[in-house]
């Protein structure tokens, strides 16, 4: 190894990589978890930790698909979906929220920010 400015330089292998992000992944999934679990106790009860966990997992791959990839907009976008439903923008009067989360030109906050107002009052 070549020091840089006297300090030894490190090298991350990839297996050590995939597992840090594994490990941030789980963390991230865990709070969200936890959000759900106060938010909607009821879900939470019914659904348990796994498969809330596979809730969540779902919802990340579902929000990027969308185009929303920040921490706190994914979370915003799966509160949605525990509370409406994981395919709630594909009902007849979501017409608009999945015009928002459809549009490219429109940042993955942009779109959870819309989605948030479009939605009509449940009954």
């Amino acid at each position: 190894m070549r020091p840089l400015l006297g300090l030894p330089v490190f090298h991350i292998r990839e297996e050590q990589m995939a597992a840090f992000e594994a490990d941030t992944m789980r963390r991230y999934e865990s709070r969200v978890i936890r959000k759900i679990a106060r938010t909607y106790p009821v879900r939470y009860k019914l659904d348990g930790e796994e498969g809330t966990r596979r809730f969540v997992q779902d919802g990340i791959r579902k929000a990027d698909g969308y185009g929303i990839t920040e921490d706190d907009d994914v979370e915003r976008f799966i509160l949605v979906l525990a509370d409406r439903g994981m395919d709630f923008e594909k009902a007849s009067d979501m017409a608009e929220c999945w015009e928002a989360l459809e549009d490219k030109d429109l940042p993955g906050d942009a779109k959870v920010a819309l989605v948030c107002r479009r939605l009509p009052p449940k009954d």
